[in-house]
């Protein structure tokens, strides 16, 4: 956001005193890797922190931002990786020539001709969807997906 810093703050100030679990869950996150010296994803992947100086206030900022973040985005890892297994072995149960050629962030791109574009799509969807019920059992899982001759953001 191109936003004053003071606004910023609002914001999260005002986002967190709406769903004060959020910040809750964060902060016990932080405080956790702080006293352990890693974070754990739902999958049970581990990211350790190297706490040189506990003294220095700049170090635990940062070491408690990236505890803040690293579950949020290892569980969305861990839903990605196991996602791109069953869409592999999809692909290769069902015979359809059609190649994983990139992941960005929780994006999957898969090569494929045309004439199985909407076929190996759907895999990839149910496999996706599948993959983030497995970790994330009392959230709705949504997903999008593009066919196209061309890579896209």
């Amino acid at each position: 956001l191109e936003i004053p810093e003071k606004e910023a703050e609002e914001l999260l100030e005002h986002y967190f005193n709406s769903y004060p679990k959020v910040k809750k869950y964060l902060d016990e996150s932080a405080n956790i890797a702080l006293k352990r010296g890693y974070s754990v994803t739902i999958g049970g992947r581990k990211r350790y922190y190297e706490i040189r100086d506990r003294n220095d206030q700049k170090e635990i900022a940062s070491i408690i931002r990236q505890a803040k973040n690293a579950p949020i985005q290892g569980t969305s890892a861990d839903m990605t990786k196991l996602a791109l297994i069953w869409i592999r072995k999809a692909i290769k149960e069902k015979n359809i020539d059609a190649k994983l050629v990139n992941t960005v962030h929780d994006e999957i791109v898969v090569e494929c001709d045309e004439n199985v574009a909407e076929e190996s799509a759907q895999i990839m969807k149910d496999c996706m969807i599948k993959a983030g019920e497995y970790y994330l059992h009392k959230l709705p899982i949504e997903v999008e997906y593009a066919i196209s001759d061309c890579w896209q953001k």
